[in-house]
């Protein structure tokens, strides 16, 4: 992480790139591996997390695109 509030420094493809990582591998690798949560790996990942939900510009990305793992894991499950 970059020094800045974003991931390199000013919000850019570095960020659109991390947010979806982060959001599905907390939906299937942290469940199923008991890993720790990668949104709190670090001081300066967890500023960042707090700041991609605070944000109107990422805010709404969150539990949008949860959502829509959450639909295509059931669907690969049968359900």
């Amino acid at each position: 992480m970059a020094g800045g509030p974003w991931a390199a420094g000013d919000f850019s493809l570095a960020d659109c790139t991390l947010l979806p990582r982060v959001v599905l591998m907390q939906k299937t690798v942290v469940p199923v591996l008991g890993v720790p949560d990668p949104a709190q790996a670090s001081p300066h990942i967890a500023a960042w997390w707090a700041r991609v939900h605070s944000e109107p510009l990422t805010a709404a990305f969150v539990p949008e695109y949860g959502a829509a793992v959450d639909a295509f894991l059931a669907r690969l499950r049968g359900g």
